[in-house]
């Protein structure tokens, strides 16, 4: 449980209390200045992005209600599908996104510096025992804003390598945001699920609102050029931008820990 209910800034006892669910949230300011975000925009707008659709019908008309454009991927979107058909689109993914960092700046870059400072070096993105390297940093508009879910790899992953993670972070650079709305909501209430077979999945969005209620929130609203992490197992929804306030302009990914400390990164 939350013993504050105010963000804080990035250091090593921070990290550890947000993965332990003892704060809501971490807060990065400036972590891009505005000519940074705007080359982003810029880089980001040269390309089509693509809605986001459910896996094998399962999630379909959460994601038909609410428009998700994105360039790269998730391995939830690929769930129903397996390893090999995730691993086989990163490659694809990790070259798009890639276009995008190298008109404006990597945000992605600048995560792994700063996790590196305070986790001894123990950080990298996520690879398979095979070699094989997982997509991170999916560039999205949540301009529809995003039911309640929650996301933690154990449950979703079974037979990927970041199946084993202990804890889970969400991770978020916004490069715009809107002027009003497009509030991110956290619920201090973590998402608990048995598998009753192997190989299951927990189905995570939309999840029902009865899972927090009463639970103990916290809600912020960003800024361009801000991070903000939280624990991705607390349940979380995004409200719509107002109208005409400007886009919702986000690179996501996960910061899991594996249970030898070490953090590993991936979409």
């Amino acid at each position: 449980m939350w013993t504050t209910n105010e963000p804080q800034k990035l250091d090593r006892a921070s990290l550890v209390a947000l993965f332990a669910n003892e704060i809501p949230a971490i807060r990065i300011q400036a972590f891009a200045s505005s000519e940074e975000c705007r080359t982003f925009a810029e880089a980001s707008s040269r390309y089509t992005m693509r809605p986001v659709v459910g896996d094998t019908n399962v999630g379909q008309a959460a994601f038909s209600a609410q428009r998700i454009d994105h360039l790269g991927m998730t391995q939830a979107a690929y769930k129903r599908r397996g390893p090999d058909a995730y691993f086989a689109a990163a490659e694809q993914a990790i070259a798009e996104t890639a276009a995008v960092y190298e008109q404006s700046f990597n945000p992605l870059d600048r995560l792994l510096g700063l996790l590196a400072s305070i986790n001894d070096g123990q950080v990298d993105f996520a690879i398979e025992p095979d070699g094989r390297p997982y997509f991170v940093g999916i560039i999205r508009k949540s301009n529809e804003g995003l039911a309640l879910h929650a996301d933690f790899a154990p449950y979703q992953a079974p037979g990927y390598a970041v199946e084993g993670v202990e804890a889970q972070l969400a991770w978020n650079f916004y490069a715009a945001a809107p002027e009003e709305g497009g509030e991110t909501t956290l619920h201090d209430a973590p998402w608990t699920w048995t598998r009753s077979r192997p190989g299951e999945i927990g189905e995570n969005y939309p999840l029902p609102h009865e899972a927090v209620a009463g639970a103990r929130t916290f809600s912020y609203r960003p800024a361009a050029g801000e991070v903000w992490l939280f624990n991705s197992r607390n349940p979380h929804l995004v409200s719509p931008p107002g109208p005409a306030s400007g886009d919702r302009l986000a690179v996501a990914c996960f910061v899991g820990r594996y249970p030898d400390g070490r953090l590993t990164l991936w979409s």
